[in-house]
């Protein structure tokens, strides 16, 4: 992801708005191969905060296009 694109991803999940933190984990693929991801936390556990079905959804369709 170039810098331009991450930084729309941040104003979208309001990271500066401290909805979501950005953190780095290490993934591990099946191959075994270590990979380092961009993850976004929500920060508050409110019910009003919580992700919708849409939302979901989307996160779902973007995983099956890339497996």
């Amino acid at each position: 992801m170039n810098d331009i694109d991450e930084s729309a991803l941040d104003v979208y999940e309001g990271v500066k708005n401290n909805l979501y933190r950005k953190e780095t984990i290490t993934v591990r693929l099946d191959s075994g191969k270590l990979l380092d991801g961009m993850v976004y936390i929500l920060n508050s556990k409110k019910p009003d905060c919580m992700p919708n079905a849409y939302y979901f959804d989307t996160i779902i369709q973007g995983y099956r296009g890339i497996i």
